[in-house]
C-alpha cells in the first residue's frame, strides 16, 4: 500500500472517534501489516522490553514457554506474531473512562541533603506514622512530617510534577545524583490541576499541557499553592539504585513501556498501540509493554507512555494528549 495512503488511512482510524465508527479496525496480523501501521525496526525494542516483563510473567504458563521462546528468538516480529493473537480494545461510549493517549517522564529536580532557603521544600518518604499517610497535601505542605525528607528541592512546581510522573532524579548540591521512585500515596483521591484550570477557562483544553500549566504559574504566582492543593492527593518516594521503574517492579524502556488500568489490561502483557506523535503530529504507534500504573489511568482504552528523561522527553510528555487505538495481545492457545 502507498505508504501516503496508509499514512492518511492510519490518521483516521485513530485520530477520531467518527472515523473509528466508519473504518474497520484491523484483528489480526495480516490487517495490521496491510496498513503498514508498525516499522518493523521497532520490534527489536518491544521484544528488549517485553524480556524485562518476563521477570514477572515467567512464573506461570503459557508464560513461562513464551518467556524461553523470547530469549531464543532471532526474529523480533515473527516471535510476536507467533506467539500471541491480537484482540481490539473496543472503547464504550456509555462509560465514563476516556479514550486517551498521554504521555509521562522521568524528570531532573535540584536539592540539597539539608535544607536552605534555596532548597525548601521536603521530598518525603513513606511516614511511619500511620496519621502522617493520610493527611492531604495542603496538611503537609503546611505543616512538617515527624520523619526526615529523602532531601530538598527548589522548586515545589517540579515536586508536584515528579509526583505525578511517579519516578525521577535529584541532581544533589554534592554531584550526586539520586534516583527516587513512587513508594506509597496518601489515600486521597487524584484531581487534574490541568481540568481544574479548562473548567474555569483559563486555558482552552485544546491547549492544556505541563508547559502551559507552568506558564499560568509564572503568571499568576500568587495562585500557585491554591491551584496545588485542589489535588488532595499526595505520593511518597523511596530511594532507588536504578533510572524509573513501574509497577510492574522493572526498569521501564523509553517509548516502549506504557502505563494502564490493570482491571482491564494484565500488568506485563503486550499492547499495541496507535495515535499521533505530540510534536510531529504525525501517525505513531508501537509495540510496548503493560508496565506500570497511574492514578489517571482508568479505563480500558487509555494508557500513558514513558519516553524516558530529559528535554526530549519532557516536551513530547508534557504535550501528548491524543485520541489512540489499543489492541491486548493475548498468548496463543
Amino acid at each position: 500500500m502507498n505508504v501516503i495512503i496508509a499514512n492518511l488511512l492510519i490518521l483516521l482510524l485513530f485520530t477520531t472517534g467518527c472515523a473509528q465508527k466508519q473504518t474497520k479496525i484491523p484483528e489480526n496480523w495480516k490487517e495490521i501489516d496491510s496498513v503498514s501501521l508498525l516499522d518493523n525496526n521497532t520490534f527489536k525494542y518491544s521484544l528488549d522490553a517485553f524480556k524485562k516483563s518476563c521477570v514477572a510473567l515467567a512464573k506461570n504458563e503459557p508464560f513461562s514457554s513464551i518467556c524461553k521462546n523470547a530469549q531464543k528468538a532471532t526474529d523480533a516480529k515473527s516471535f510476536f506474531q507467533d506467539n500471541f493473537v491480537l484482540k481490539p480494545l473496543i472503547p464504550d461510549v456509555k462509560s465514563e473512562y476516556e479514550t486517551l493517549m498521554t504521555g509521562y517522564f522521568e524528570p531532573m529536580l535540584h536539592g540539597s541533603l539539608t535544607q536552605t532557603d534555596r532548597f525548601k521544600y521536603p521530598l518525603y518518604a513513606t511516614p511511619k506514622n500511620i496519621a502522617d499517610r493520610t493527611k492531604s497535601r495542603k496538611e503537609i505542605e503546611k505543616g512538617k512530617l515527624l520523619d526526615s525528607p529523602i532531601c530538598f528541592v527548589d522548586d515545589v512546581l517540579d515536586l508536584y510534577f515528579l509526583q505525578v510522573q511517579g519516578s525521577g532524579r535529584v541532581k544533589l548540591t554534592n554531584g550526586e545524583t539520586i534516583f527516587v521512585g513512587y513508594a506509597a500515596q496518601n489515600g486521597h483521591p487524584y484531581t487534574s490541576i490541568g481540568k481544574i484550570l479548562t473548567s474555569s477557562n483559563e486555558i482552552d483544553e485544546d491547549k492544556i499541557s505541563l508547559q502551559t500549566i507552568r506558564e499560568w504559574v509564572a503568571k499568576y504566582p500568587q495562585k500557585r499553592d491554591w491551584l496545588l492543593h485542589q489535588n488532595s492527593s499526595y505520593v511518597f518516594f523511596a530511594k532507588e539504585s536504578r533510572g524509573a521503574s513501574g509497577s510492574l517492579g522493572v526498569e521501564l524502556t523509553p517509548e516502549f513501556s506504557i502505563a494502564v488500568d490493570p482491571r482491564f489490561i494484565p500488568m506485563g502483557y503486550p499492547v499495541l498501540l496507535a495515535t499521533v506523535h505530540p510534536l510531529t503530529k504525525k501517525p505513531f504507534s508501537r509495540l510496548a509493554m503493560a508496565q506500570d500504573t497511574g492514578g489517571a489511568i482508568k479505563g480500558p482504552v487509555r494508557a500513558d507512555l514513558f519516553w524516558g528523561h530529559g528535554e526530549y522527553a519532557k516536551e513530547c510528555a508534557g504535550k501528548m494528549k491524543n485520541d489512540v487505538r489499543l489492541w491486548l495481545l493475548l498468548p496463543k492457545k
